[in-house]
């Protein structure tokens, strides 16, 4: 089973003799992340999927948007 954020492709390789060959290729998925406050949009971001609750706070915080957890 593949990770999140992990997609795979069919890739053709043409090998020395000219051969075709086809296989399978890993690629990291990237997918935008909007972040709001209220109906404003704040910053849209591009990310790999999962974790957004914890990437849109520590983008918050280092932005200086907030200041602790509590906002």
């Amino acid at each position: 089973m593949k990770e999140s954020g992990i997609g795979s492709q069919k890739i053709i390789r043409r090998k020395g003799s000219g051969e075709l060959e086809y296989l399978p290729d890993d690629l990291t998925i990237e997918e935008p992340l909007e972040i709001r406050i209220g109906r404003k949009v704040l910053a849209t971001t591009m990310r790999t999927p999962g974790h957004d609750d914890e990437l849109a706070a520590g983008f918050l915080v280092s932005e200086a948007i907030v200041h602790d957890r509590s906002q």
